[in-house]
């Protein structure tokens, strides 16, 4: 016998019927009896429409019921209820609590499913496996390219894109529908004519996964949908380890250790900025008070504050959580992204008052985080100021060569020089052109082994360029002179991310075709110089497959 019930909450201005001692007890039988479900009657079939999953009810406050009613959380949930159940029954509202909803949740989505009779819908079952294959291979995003005819299935690990699946364009399209729906915390549709992104985090194999998606329509038909993949990372993230170079682990330490001022990192998405950040928060004294604000917080740091920001909200956006957190007494502070005019002004403002600031944002080396923030209105006297930046990083992820099967390039020497000319050149360049460097360089082998699951590659580590504040330094970017400031440090002993990444070349440790994709041709001069056509042309030629 299934139970029937119907939820009404007590002291809610509405009827309430106290449960009979029989009705109790069948209760207890059929589902696990906790103490707030000793508030509900039993009236009416408590089955949920097919299709619907326990994150999709959750996020929204609701449980739509096969029978035509649909329990709601709260005032503010009912309005969604018919424009998000894309079964239209007609709906009679029932109001509920959320703790009530919480616990009936739990019970028919995870004690006992085989009683109520519930049903995932194909698309959605393929959707919570695509999820789980993800996350079990360490995959950073999942892409589904929605086109007329199919829609293809991309998972990005190690950086790199890879071939997953194929599926019908109609199914393609319910997917990206259905993993929306898994991040939505908002009442909206989703619309597949319109940018639109959502986030949440949702439990993954046993593992508190925050997925972020985004997607754009495409032309003619379809959309192009990225769903990031962010693990709740409880472990202690530590500098050492992450790959950058001793001289670097120096240089940051000294920041770390400054009473104030402005620490920034740049890079891409998806270079391990946040990473970095969590390690130099984990190295601040632990009776300071650090107050972190990111979109959404990616680790979970010990003894710290962590504040999410919305960047579409104007209260809760970046620069008004700055300015929040000013008045709440920190030590120190941290941006997960400095994007917009406003949110460089706050950030600025936090570091003059005499805190330590940490932050993100995006450009294309060390040197070039200048000139960005002038673009968003920051005044190069005021970058100049001696107490305002303290360093200035910049850092991309390189794959590692899997150590078991990596093939050592003298047992490929001739091969190689015949198909990658132009290559042999320019890391003859890098290493300065002593053929005794190349004893150590290994390259990635076709087809990988077992342990690094074909790929022939263990992971990434950080490729980095560290610039410390110096007054000669200050002076050139008061003045706007930094082809000038660029040739001052290599004159300082300062190097570049390429030096870094050939150093990595020459122990074996990065192919010198993954340290191209990453940083571009190993010989390529720094701002400020010459552009020799001719060499360039000849160093490129000779390329093969």
């Amino acid at each position: 016998m299934k139970p029937n019930l119907s939820v009404i909450p007590s002291g809610a201005g509405l009827s309430y019927t106290p449960l009979t001692e029989q009705q109790i007890v069948q209760w207890a039988q059929m589902l696990r009896t906790r103490p707030v479900l000793r508030r509900i009657t039993l009236e009416g079939e408590l089955t949920p429409i097919k299709g619907l999953g326990r994150p999709w009810c959750e996020a929204r406050g609701v449980l739509p019921l096969a029978d035509g009613r649909v329990l709601a959380a709260s005032q503010e949930h009912l309005a969604i209820v018919r424009s998000v159940v894309e079964h239209r029954v007609k709906t009679t509202v029932v109001p509920t609590l959320d703790a009530v909803l919480r616990e009936l949740l739990e019970e028919i989505f995870s004690s006992a499913p085989a009683v109520v009779g519930i049903e995932m819908s194909d698309v959605e079952i393929a959707s919570q496996r695509l999820l789980e294959r993800a996350v079990q291979s360490a995959a950073s995003d999942i892409h589904i390219e929605v086109r007329p005819e199919r829609a293809r299935i991309r998972m990005r690990q190690n950086g790199r894109l890879h071939e997953f699946d194929s599926v019908g364009a109609k199914t393609g399209m319910a997917m990206v529908r259905v993993l929306f729906n898994f991040a939505d915390v908002s009442s909206k549709m989703y619309d597949p004519n319109k940018p639109q992104d959502a986030s949440k985090t949702i439990d993954i194999h046993g593992k508190p996964t925050r997925i972020r998606i985004a997607s754009i329509p495409t032309y003619p038909f379809g959309v192009d949908a990225a769903i990031r993949l962010l693990p709740s990372n409880q472990s202690r993230v530590d500098l050492r380890g992450l790959g950058y170079a001793p001289e670097h682990e120096k240089l940051i330490a000294g920041a770390v250790a400054k009473p104030h001022g402005i620490t920034l990192i740049a890079g891409p998405t998806g270079s391990g900025k946040s990473t970095t950040l969590a390690a130099m928060i984990n190295a601040l004294p632990e009776d300071e008070k650090i107050i972190t604000i990111e979109n959404p917080p990616e680790y979970l740091l010990r003894g710290r504050t962590q504040v999410p920001a919305d960047p579409k909200d104007q209260d809760r956006n970046f620069a008004a959580m700055i300015r929040a957190t000013m008045r709440t007494d920190p030590d120190g502070i941290m941006v997960g992204e400095i994007r917009d005019a406003e949110t460089a002004e706050a950030a600025f403002q936090a570091a003059l008052t005499g805190h330590k600031v940490f932050g993100t944002i995006h450009t294309k080396s060390a040197i070039t985080i200048v000139p960005r923030l002038v673009g968003l209105g920051i005044s190069p006297s005021l970058l100049a100021d001696p107490e305002l930046i303290v360093c200035l990083m910049f850092q991309r992820l390189v794959p590692m060569l899997c150590p078991r099967c990596a093939v050592p390039l003298r047992e490929q020497l001739t091969t190689f020089r015949e198909r990658n000319a132009g290559l042999y050149e320019r890391l003859l360049l890098a290493l300065d052109r002593d053929e005794r460097a190349l004893a150590n360089v290994r390259l990635r082998k076709n087809g990988g082994c077992n342990e690094c699951k074909g790929r022939g590659e263990d992971g990434r580590a950080v490729a980095a360029e560290v610039v410390y504040m110096d007054q000669r330094g200050r002076e050139f970017i008061e003045h706007g002179a930094y082809a000038e400031w660029y040739a001052h440090l290599l004159a300082q002993g300062w190097r570049p991310i390429r030096d870094h990444v050939i150093d990595k070349i020459r122990t074996g440790r990065v192919s010198p075709q993954d340290a191209e994709r990453v940083v571009g041709s190993l010989a390529e001069s720094g701002i400020g110089n010459s552009f020799d056509y001719r060499q360039h042309l000849n160093r490129l030629g000779g390329e093969g497959a």
